[in-house]
């Protein structure tokens, strides 16, 4: 013979009702963990990690886990305007005038029809660290929701 307690039953039922909600919350603390160390991934791999660049790059849009997650980290473009080229790479020329004046040594001055640069990739970099960490994060998130109940 089997006998079944409701309340057991009810107990149940109220821990898996707060499943979603602890799932949401490791979710949220993991990835926003993870976009944190992602930030520090793109600044090292751009020259200077104490420049405009560098200070630049941070959360974006805050994580928000519902049936979709979503979250970013970057630069904003308005704040830096040379991050993309940073990023990618690319030739950089006078928008006036012939020749783009950079301060030279000595304290004098260099004229150059353009500068030629290859891209960081600080970015790029950072998606590919975090991205075999996704997956560890989200299987702990899981795992914490499942111990709840």
């Amino acid at each position: 013979m089997i006998v079944i307690d409701g309340s057991q039953v009810a107990g149940f039922g109220d821990r898996m009702a707060k499943a979603p909600d602890v799932m949401r919350r490791e979710a949220t603390k993991g990835i926003t963990g993870l976009m944190g160390y992602g930030i520090g991934v793109a600044r090292s791999n751009i020259n200077s990690q104490s420049g405009k660049l560098a200070g630049g790059i941070r959360i974006l849009q805050p994580v928000s886990v519902g049936a979709v997650i979503t979250g970013s980290y970057g630069v904003r473009k308005s704040e830096v305007i040379y991050a993309f080229q940073r990023e990618k790479g690319g030739t950089i020329k006078p928008k006036r005038g012939k020749y783009l004046v950079f301060p030279g040594r000595n304290g004098g001055l260099v004229f150059v029809r353009s500068v030629t640069q290859e891209g960081s990739h600080y970015m790029e970099k950072s998606s590919q660290a975090i991205q075999p960490r996704l997956r560890i994060v989200m299987q702990a998130a899981v795992s914490r929701a499942i111990a709840s109940v």
